[in-house]
């Protein structure tokens, strides 16, 4: 559950032990009876210039509102891949998905 529209660590996983992730995500926002399903592939490895970086695409958005109910970006941070959502309300939303991690 995040309550803030704030950027925030929804998931992450080992960059030296998984090369990639697939996500279902279901993202419930009960107070303004808002809901939404996407689904998310995120992989990582080095860029042009040579460092490591995560890439993300967020697909197959069906909500039950006008817009996204939030915005999913990724990056590295200690050796771990993670995935964050920036909420568009502070009110409280509930994550919950499934991960299919790929090994390296």
């Amino acid at each position: 559950t995040v309550a803030t529209s704030a950027t925030t660590q929804v998931d992450s996983f080992s960059t030296a032990t998984y090369r990639s992730a697939k996500y279902i995500i279901s993202i419930s926002d009960a107070t303004n009876s808002r809901f939404e399903i996407v689904e998310a592939n995120l992989v990582h490895g080095p860029s042009a210039d040579s460092t490591t970086e995560a890439y993300l695409t967020v697909f197959g958005s069906t909500t039950s509102y006008s817009a996204p109910l939030c915005t999913f970006t990724a990056d590295i941070d200690d050796g771990n891949v993670r995935l964050l959502a920036t909420n568009i309300t502070s009110d409280s939303t509930v994550f919950k998905f499934q991960r299919i991690v790929i090994d390296l």
